[in-house]
């Protein structure tokens, strides 16, 4: 917040900023959403590394 106010821009875009900043932190508080919000991280992680084994193995093994 303080960075918000700190900065150079206009003081609608200002309220805007810190309505959504403090949505944000309302969010983050609940369980749910903060597990949600890591299980679909990992879950990413996850299929990312998966693939780029896959496509290393496969270079390697033709």
């Amino acid at each position: 917040m303080d960075e918000i106010n700190a900065s150079n821009i206009p003081a609608e875009q200002k309220v805007k900023d810190i309505a959504y900043a403090k949505e944000m932190m309302k969010n983050y508080v609940t369980p749910a959403f903060g597990t949600l919000l890591m299980f679909s991280m990992v879950f990413i992680l996850g299929i990312v590394m998966s693939i780029l084994t896959m496509l290393t193995l496969q270079r390697k093994s033709s």
